[in-house]
């Protein structure tokens, strides 16, 4: 990914240090990564049809519904 993309990579990189800060509950973590990749929307990836193509399918296991992101990572999260 390049600068075009550096708001998703903000958001991705900042998942992944959720996940790994032992300080959290699993599920916190986990809650809060959710969170952070619902934040990057999938017209960020407009003009590259292959990674469009992957996080609408990150999108689809995540939530069905981001209208209220924080519900949807709570239920996602939970399971």
């Amino acid at each position: 990914m390049d600068e075009k993309y550096a708001n998703a990579r903000e958001h991705f990189f900042a998942a992944i240090r959720t996940l790994a800060a032992p300080s959290d509950t699993i599920q916190t973590r986990l809650i809060d990564a959710n969170v952070n990749i619902l934040h990057v929307t999938i017209d960020e990836f407009d003009g590259d049809r292959e990674l469009n193509f992957k996080f609408a399918k990150i999108l689809d296991l995540l939530a069905v519904d981001q209208d209220d992101m924080e519900t949807v990572a709570l239920e996602t999260a939970a399971c």
